[in-house]
């Protein structure tokens, strides 16, 4: 779902919670303007943002997301062994207590381990709080109760998670494993903690989404302007899991340009995917994921797909950049920019941001849409 503007709301709502969820309303003053899939809007209410998500249903606005802008921390963590089980059992022990006060203190953190990094979440905590909590060494009765927890979690694993690992082993290395297990000891798990929980492999990001650059690895990061001259083409390749065909442009021999550009070229095919079903009143649902690894950049699709002419292409491209640039200027489109820091030690500007972008020419795009098997025949 792509970014829209913020708006103010008027409706009234009622909240259950205060972490993230759905919350149902019923507003009459509200609706969500033409064109648009959803509506934005941020409130500030006792010092706290709250972002909210406004959905169009049976012509009125129905549905109400909520939830709070919290600070996150982002650890470098990379596979073990080419397997991703040691730093995400090492998030759950992090997180677990045998003590029932400290053990509710610690669910107002959240956390998830992905390829290559450890992201937290925490509300209302201190800073040096979590990171004191983060570099405790873990006790062995989490470890050991940990593992059998992860192994439930590895036999629930979702069709989609079972693809991906499917993708990581066909586009990077056979051998790669993300949903298995493995024989760890209890003194590797507490030398990789002591190795990857240090302050020069967490980057602090605020409220607002940009980086803290006073702490931690924060305070190392050279500033970096990108070239268009650095932009490399990815790889296409198509992979099969049972009935499902996943289309995949991988970056492995990433530089921050080029991770970028092909994330503005993912965005672009997103809202063109939007409009296009919006038009033919079709109901829309996201055709692309991505996921950005130590490993590479990716960006996948679905094998449906509605394949639109380089005419429809080109104009749309035209109108999406100054759109996509003008969104950078405020902030927005930089959800990468974190994930760079962390891979690259840099920071990226949003002017050298926003120029790079507008660098782009359209024989960049048609060539990457025509890898992606996107064109019109």
């Amino acid at each position: 779902m792509t970014e829209k503007n913020p708006a103010q709301v008027t409706g009234k709502g009622k909240e259950t919670n205060t972490k993230r969820q759905i919350v149902w309303i019923q507003t009459k003053k509200e609706k969500i303007p033409h064109g648009m899939d959803h509506l934005v809007v941020q409130r500030k209410e006792n010092k706290k943002t709250f972002f909210w998500i406004l959905f169009p249903y049976k012509g009125r606005v129905k549905f109400l997301l909520s939830f709070f802008l919290k600070m996150q921390i982002l650890i470098k963590t990379p596979f073990y062994n080419h397997n991703k089980y040691l730093p995400h059992l090492l998030e759950h022990c992090v997180l677990h207590s045998e003590d029932k006060s400290t053990l509710l203190h610690l669910s107002d953190i959240y956390a998830y381990t992905s390829t290559g990094y450890t992201w937290f979440e925490r509300e209302q905590i201190p800073t040096n709080e979590v990171v004191e909590l983060l570099q405790t060494p873990v006790k062995q009765e989490s470890f050991i109760l940990q593992q059998k927890i992860i192994k439930n979690e590895f036999r629930s694993a979702s069709f989609w998670q079972k693809f991906y690992e499917k993708i990581l082993q066909k586009v990077f290395d056979k051998s790669l494993l993300t949903n298995s297990t493995a024989s760890i000891s209890f003194d590797k798990l507490l030398q990789y903690q002591k190795t990857r929980y240090q302050p020069n492999n967490m980057l602090i990001i605020k409220d607002d989404w940009t980086i803290d650059q006073q702490q931690w690895k924060g305070k190392t990061l050279h500033l970096l302007t990108p070239k268009i001259t650095e932009f490399h083409l990815p790889e296409y390749t198509c992979s099969s899991y049972q009935k499902e065909r996943d289309h995949t442009l991988a970056l492995k021999n990433m530089n921050p340009a080029s991770v970028l550009i092909l994330d503005f070229f993912w965005a672009l095919c997103e809202d063109l995917c939007y409009l296009y079903d919006t038009k033919k009143g079709n109901y829309y649902s996201e055709r692309f994921n991505y996921s950005f690894t130590d490993l590479g950049f990716l960006i996948s699709r679905e094998d449906k797909f509605p394949h639109l002419s380089q005419k429809t292409w080109k104009s749309f491209f035209d109108t999406f950049k100054q759109y996509y640039c003008e969104k950078i200027k405020i902030g927005a489109k930089r959800a990468f920019i974190p994930h760079i820091a962390l891979f690259f030690d840099c920071f990226i500007s949003k002017e050298d941001h926003k120029n790079l972008i507008d660098s782009v020419n359209f024989p960049i795009i048609a060539e990457l849409a025509y890898m992606f098997k996107l064109f019109k025949q």
